[in-house]
């Protein structure tokens, strides 16, 4: 069996100078593509947060409003597709 490598760590590591990830966080992307590796699209975040964006994107809240211009979406940065 061949050991999964956390890609995203690595390369949000790579991208922020090395930095640490604190122990209670984890390397999210804003999107749903779990492929994704783009620097810019990887945010360090705690676990729940991270997870609740796979509701927001599942549900598309990233694309719907509420009153005015205010996106559905609770987390900053925005999910994107």
């Amino acid at each position: 069996m061949i050991p999964r490598i956390p890609i995203h760590c690595v390369i949000w590591r790579w991208h922020n100078n090395y930095s640490a990830i604190p122990d209670d966080a984890q390397v999210s992307h804003l999107g749903d593509d779990s492929w994704c590796v783009t620097p810019g699209l990887l945010i360090v975040e705690e676990g729940i947060y991270n997870r609740s964006r796979t509701a927001c994107l599942k549900y598309n809240w990233h694309t719907e409003y509420r009153s005015g211009n205010v996106v559905r979406c609770p987390h900053d940065p925005v999910c994107s597709d």
